[in-house]
This record gives C-alpha cells, sequence and structure tokens, in this order.
C-alpha cells in the first residue's frame, strides 16, 4: 500500500479489493471480492480528468454536458455545479500538467487510469472466466465419458482375448482327441448334411405345392406322377418317375 498515493489507497480500500503483490490463484475469497466489485460498478462507471495539474475521478452520471463518439467514449463534458460528496471519487493534486514532465506525476496518473480500467473491466473478466470454466467443465465430462468408453473396450478386449484362448485350447485339444484332420472333416459333413437338409425342404415344398383334384364325393387327391418327382427328388418325366 506504501507504494501508491495515500488518498489513492484510501480509494482502493474503500472498494474492498484487499492489495497483494502476489499473483497467487484467484482464491474464493478474493473471488468473492471481484463479483461484489463488478455488481457496484455496473451501471456506476468513473471516468478520470486529468486537468491542469488536478486528477479526478468522477462517475459519469455526475458529469454533465456529456458527448460520446461512437465507441461510447466522452469526448465533452462538464464538472457539476453542485453534487453530492460520492460524486467525486478522488481527487490528486499534481505538481504538473501534462504527462511526461515528471515520473511521479506519471505514476500516479497511470495508477489511477489502472485502477479504473480495471473496475471497469471486472465483470467481463469475470464473464469470460465463467465462460472458461464452463468449457473446462464440458471438457472434463466428455474426458470422463471417453475413459469410460476405453475401461469398456479394454474389458471388451480382454473377454475376446480370453474366449480367443478357450477357443484355441478346445481346438488343441480336439486335434490331440481325433486327429489334425478330424476337424476339416466334421466341417465338410456338416456342410454336407446342411446342403441335404435343405434339398428336402425344397422338396417337401414343392410336394406341398402339387396341385390337388376333387373326385365326385368332394375328396381331395393327386395324382402320382404329379407328387412323385417332389418326394423321390426325381425331374418330372424321367423313367424313374413312370
Amino acid at each position: 500500500m506504501t507504494a501508491f498515493h495515500r488518498p489513492l489507497a484510501a480509494a482502493i480500500a474503500a472498494q474492498g479489493v484487499p492489495l497483494s503483490a502476489d499473483m497467487a490463484r484467484l482464491s474464493p475469497e478474493r473471488e468473492t471480492g471481484l463479483r461484489e466489485l463488478a455488481a457496484r460498478a455496473e451501471g456506476d462507471e468513473f471516468f478520470v480528468s486529468d486537468c491542469e495539474g488536478e486528477l479526478q475521478v468522477w462517475r459519469e452520471t455526475a458529469l454533465t454536458h456529456v458527448r460520446r463518439n461512437e465507441t461510447g467514449t466522452i469526448t465533452m463534458y462538464s464538472f457539476p455545479s453542485s453534487y453530492r460528496s460520492t460524486d467525486e471519487v478522488i481527487r490528486i493534486d499534481l505538481d504538473t500538467w501534462d504527462p511526461g514532465e515528471d515520473a511521479t506525476d506519471d505514476k500516479r496518473r497511470q495508477d489511477i487510469n489502472d485502477l479504473v480500467n480495471a473496475r471497469a473491466a471486472a465483470a467481463t473478466l469475470l464473464a469470460e472466466l465463467d465462460a472458461v470454466r464452463k468449457e473446462r467443465d464440458e471438457f472434463c465430462d466428455r474426458v470422463d465419458t471417453l475413459t469410460a468408453v476405453a475401461k469398456g473396450n479394454k474389458r471388451h478386449v480382454q473377454e475376446m482375448f480370453l474366449e480367443l484362448q478357450k477357443a484355441q485350447a478346445e481346438v488343441a485339444q480336439w486335434r490331440a482327441t481325433f486327429g489334425a484332420d478330424a476337424l476339416p472333416d466334421a466341417l465338410a459333413r456338416l456342410t454336407k448334411a446342411e446342403a441335404e437338409r435343405d434339398a428336402l425342404q425344397k422338396r417337401l415344398h414343392d410336394a406341398a405345392m402339387t396341385r390337388t383334384w376333387r373326385n365326385e364325393d368332394g375328396k381331395k387327391f393327386v395324382f402320382v406322377e404329379d407328387i412323385a418327382p417332389a418326394l423321390l427328388g426325381l425331374e418330372p418325366g424321367t423313367e424313374a418317375d413312370r
């Protein structure tokens, strides 16, 4: 605090923001102080006047005949003829009128402008902080999801590996028991049996679709030459079909 002008130090303390030389991470207490400062600063902007050796900070709402440019910066103003004691935030008498003439005065000018700008920027910086935290939390959620998926995939791969080892052991046991060619022979017989099954299913289907006739008493019948090819697996019109 001793590095600042005494009235300036009092003004800083009045804002409730502790000053420290360390640049540690933002503590909950300091963040609370900044949020309270941003809340107080909302709609209550400060304006720095540096004129004829007087460095002043005014509340913008107290100024009169205010004109602004397209960015909202005040370009013309007048001091009020009467005002509340809190409208003039701070006044510092400098030894010089213009910057660059005295290092101490220049330091005071810079400190005042920095503090006013920091006060105005608090809300913007806190909003950016909130946005960064939100993005961080979303990223952490994605990391948690990907981690869970990766763990699930790892378990699945482990299970597949165990199943593969089990299958390899069963194949080795089969070959040791029935011979190296037993498994291919069994698969060939299975393929042949499946083909015969499919052919039989087709013959039964064809037999079921054989044309039926009715006699005088209304009972249905089929001719042998119509149903025999399907039941016996013969081509219609062959000698064995007769």
